[in-house]
């Protein structure tokens, strides 16, 4: 099933157009069939990216191991390693809680604070020492 494309001008629906060529790939374009405008749209792959992206990083398997060597994957995570997501604040008293280090790479340890029933918060840091904490 395919989404109609309407027109931000009059509103109608567009047909197809032919293909753009640009230098990042080919773009669709299509044209009212009321009022013949023209427009080309791209195709937004973030949320393909960040699927594969967390299933890449879910699944234990080198990067090297990947088609290309893995060159492919490294363009297509490019924008999503410049996100990362904020721990929240917690304005609760624990008396127990648990400090837990899991290195994701040589020099990058992902330091996560836990009471027994959930996180609290966590933290990038270069090593597992006291001052990250």
């Amino acid at each position: 099933m395919t989404t109609m494309r309407l027109c931000q001008t009059c509103g109608h629906p567009m047909i197809s157009w032919g293909i753009y060529p640009t230098k990042k790939g080919p773009c669709p374009r299509y044209r009212c069939s009321f009022c013949q405008t023209t427009t080309s749209v791209r195709i937004d792959k973030h949320a393909k990216n960040l699927t594969t992206f967390l299933h890449f990083i879910m699944v234990d398997r080198l990067l090297s191991s990947y088609p290309g060597k893995g060159r492919s994957l490294q363009r297509c995570f490019g924008d999503i390693w410049m996100y990362w997501f904020l721990s929240p604040v917690v304005d609760q008293v624990h008396y127990v809680i648990h400090v837990d280090g899991l290195y994701l790479y040589r020099d990058c340890v992902l330091l996560i604070v836990m009471s027994p029933t959930h996180i609290l918060g966590w933290r990038l840091a270069c090593s597992e020492h006291a001052g990250a904490w």
